[in-house]
């Protein structure tokens, strides 16, 4: 199996306040004009009571939302324990950017454009109290160039993921992974991508989709850690059809419920990784 894309790798480790996760990796294949990077993220979180805090989001203190003056900054309010769960990302200008989870999903870059929103690296960090987080982290592919004369880009294309850890198993509910992809000679675009092109994101959706669960929960009884996990996935059926652009989010969710707290003191290792390959199942 030739390998097209480098490894985007996941990392988690629990600090004394919060569980972190952070990613890191940006692919490119000159050769083939491929390219693999982290272009948005998301959060949201359930929340298991009525009871809320008020945050100014420029200062971090609290705030009466009906008592903003024009000088204070942005009163943003969410169930109390929300608090402590967000996702900080470093953009392509290198300017470092921070969602806030709330109940409703907060996401760095909008759904129609999505590939002009390369991050050079996430970090989630769960601080809550009372677990009930979920997050989604969203790749974007964007497929070979074909080659004159023999095209050595036709072929089954393959985005290949696995997940490993411990403690943070107990906290966690599942881990889905969700795709989909526009492909040459599928629906309106038949051309092969080129340099300038961009994704339209309606045939994206319109060619070929698949989800798969990667972890879930059975119950009470699940070990305190997820052995070694993997998936590996078509990302086309037949050879002459190669991904121009492929969206790919790899979605974690917690437990939910107001019994369910974070446990800050127990040891956590998380680990994965996200490839594209050329090759065979």
């Amino acid at each position: 199996m030739k390998q097209v894309a480098f490894i985007i790798v996941l990392i988690w480790g629990l600090g004394a306040t919060a569980t972190t996760g952070s990613v890191l990796g940006s692919a490119l294949n000159p050769a083939t004009g491929e390219e693999l990077y982290a272009c948005n993220a998301r959060i949201r979180s359930q929340s298991a009571t009525t009871e809320q805090i008020c945050v100014d989001l420029r200062t971090g203190g609290t705030c009466d939302p009906a008592r903003v003056s024009p000088t204070d900054g942005p009163c943003q309010c969410y169930a109390k324990e929300m608090i402590g769960n967000q996702i900080v990302a470093t953009g392509g200008d290198g300017k470092i950017r921070a969602i806030h989870s709330t109940s409703q999903w907060q996401q760095f870059t909008a759904s129609d454009s999505l590939f002009s929103g390369r991050l050079n690296s996430l970090e989630a960090e769960l601080g809550s109290e009372i677990l009930g987080a979920e997050y989604g982290l969203t790749y974007c592919y964007k497929g070979p160039f074909a080659t004159e004369g023999i095209d050595r880009s036709l072929g089954q294309y393959l985005v290949d993921f696995t997940l490993q850890g411990s403690a943070y198993a107990v906290a966690l509910d599942s881990v889905n992974i969700k795709y989909a992809c526009d492909l040459r000679n599928r629906g309106q675009s038949a051309a092969a991508r080129k340099p300038t092109s961009n994704p339209n994101y309606d045939d994206l959706y319109a060619d070929f989709q698949r989800e798969e669960n990667i972890y879930r929960r059975v119950d009470d009884k699940s070990p305190r850690e997820i052995g070694y996990q993997q998936v590996r996935l078509s990302l086309n059926q037949v050879a002459h059809e190669v991904p121009r652009f492929c969206v790919i989010e790899v979605r974690f969710k917690e437990r939910s419920g107001k019994d369910l707290k974070r446990d800050k003191s127990g040891a956590t290792s998380f680990q994965g990784s996200l490839a594209v390959y050329q090759g065979s199942l």
